[in-house]
């Protein structure tokens, strides 16, 4: 064995003592939510995230908004190294899928990396139709997500869902709502189009206008005004979902309210829920122009005009679920928080 010089000894103790002294500095990231608050004790260990097996708003709020809250946890530090394990999840509803996509789209876009992208580990581990699923929704490629296999790609889907790639912007462009109309006039007969399309634009304008204030962005790592949409059609139920979901401040947050409310609010009178509602049924403007504020009542008008029994509208701001079905109104306070707004209405077809 060749001896080591004097100069090569001098530079492997100087290494050695360096790569020691980084071990001893690094601490485990810990993230605690408490009452959803984020509170993100260190910041240079890989940090493992593991979804849970069913990812669904419904009947799987908790625990799938926690891990909302964990992966948006992981965005004021730009550059530690993240895991997120795949492996678990059995089952994730199209509404889940959106909002867990937009969630890493933020991250990723908070990220100081060159390469502002996702590789993927396990993927064969992974539950097929998950996989298959979010193929279809396009969540690899609006992540650029990469080392997925080449035959993956041609692999049949035996599913009675069918989905629409999700689509993403921080415009309120006409032509976004009009592409995905064309999109699903492809696999259904659309009723009533044009007040689907209005209703959708409105929910654009809304977010564009009044989710993200100046304030909030000032604050946010992220400048710009972000929104995420995506449909999918049911052939077993003969249902269409059309989902819209932005990350601003939230309804309850950008609804003006008079001074009654305002104090009923603060003494936990008035909720999120309440104030959804009311925002559907109102006129209000955070901005005072006259050509604004009309968003959520025209989403709900879309419904009336269906005159169907099974048509609804949902949506989830913050604490707050709001549902409009057959005329019927139904309001839910959650003990956790989902950051934003999702939008979602589900047709007959």
């Amino acid at each position: 064995m060749k001896k080591l010089s004097t100069y090569q000894k001098k530079y492997w103790i100087k290494y050695a003592f360096r790569s020691f002294e980084n071990k001893k500095r690094r601490k485990p990231i810990k993230i605690h939510i408490v009452n959803d608050k984020v509170d993100v004790i260190a910041k240079k260990e890989k940090r493992v995230l593991t979804a849970p097996s069913i990812m669904d708003l419904k009947g799987h709020y908790d625990e799938t908004v926690t891990f909302f809250n964990e992966l948006r946890a992981l965005c004021p530090n730009q550059v530690a190294p993240f895991k997120i394990d795949f492996t678990n999840i059995k089952t994730i509803s199209p509404a889940a899928a959106l909002i867990f996509t937009a969630e890493i789209d933020r991250l990723i876009k908070t990220r100081l990396w060159k390469k502002r992208s996702l590789s993927v580990k396990d993927f064969k581990k992974w539950d097929i139709s998950v996989r298959l699923q979010l193929r279809d929704m396009g969540m690899f490629e609006l992540l650029k997500t990469q080392k997925i296999p080449i035959k993956f790609w041609k692999k049949e889907n035996h599913t009675d869902e069918i989905f629409l790639k999700f689509q993403s912007g921080n415009m309120a462009l006409g032509g976004d709502v009009r592409l995905l109309k064309q999109l699903i006039s492809k696999l259904t007969v659309l009723p009533k189009d044009k007040q689907l399309q209005a209703g959708l634009t409105e929910a654009m304008t809304n977010s564009i206008h009044h989710a993200y204030p100046e304030d909030y962005l000032m604050g946010n790592l992220i400048k710009d005004k972000l929104w995420w949409m995506s449909a999918s059609v049911n052939l077993k139920s003969r249902f269409l979902t059309v989902m819209f979901y932005d990350e601003g401040v939230g309804i309850p947050k950008t609804l003006p309210k008079t001074f009654p409310e305002a104090i009923k609010s603060i003494t936990g009178i008035i909720k999120d829920g309440d104030i959804i509602k009311a925002a559907t049924a109102v006129k209000r403007t955070s901005t005072k122009q006259p050509n604004r504020g009309r968003g959520l009542k025209e989403i709900k008008n879309y419904i009336d005009s269906l005159e169907k029994e099974r048509a609804s509208l949902e949506i989830y701001s913050l604490k707050g679920y709001y549902k409009y079905q057959n005329k019927n109104e139904y309001i839910l306070n959650n003990e956790r928080k989902i950051e934003g707004t999702f939008i979602q209405w589900r047709i007959p077809i």
